[in-house]
């Protein structure tokens, strides 16, 4: 009966753990990064900063009616007053403690001339989509990707 216990036990903890992902990713210029843990439900976004007055740095989007199939996240460094832009489409911030004068972080794309949402502006230099289902960044280059848990 034991052997079962600590058999049924192992496996429920590989699958539990085999649903978490954990990436940084650093900006090509090594000044900023961010960590992303990709949870079944809920993304956690946090900004690493190495400035003291950065002491609450992280935020919280829900992802409880969003496909499984749409897992990219798309950002750009050093956007106009903002460290980086952050555009999670589909997702519920249910947490953002990131200082807002700093970072942007939203659920939505902006809309073009038409009302369509419009991801153009993160195909442009200095920003990139990540896809968190498979860890990759696109354009290759725009940011270095550690895969910390996998």
């Amino acid at each position: 009966m034991k052997q079962i216990f600590i058999l049924l036990f192992s496996s429920l903890l590989l699958v539990g753990c085999s649903s978490v992902k954990e990436f940084v990713l650093t900006s090509p210029d090594h000044s900023q990064s961010l960590t992303i843990v990709y949870r079944p439900r809920f993304r956690l976004f946090i900004f690493d900063g190495k400035e003291a007055h950065f002491k609450i740095n992280h935020a919280i989007i829900s992802l409880k009616n969003v496909s499984d199939f749409d897992e990219s996240v798309f950002i750009c460094w050093n956007e106009g007053k903002y460290r980086w832009s952050l555009t999670r489409p589909g997702g519920i911030i249910t947490k953002n403690d990131l200082d807002t004068n700093f970072f942007n972080l939203t659920t939505k794309f902006e809309l073009d001339e038409r009302g369509l949402p419009d991801s153009k502006k993160y195909h442009s230099n200095g920003c990139f989509e990540f896809g968190m289902d498979v860890g990759d960044a696109f354009p290759l280059g725009a940011c270095i990707v550690e895969k910390v848990h996998f």
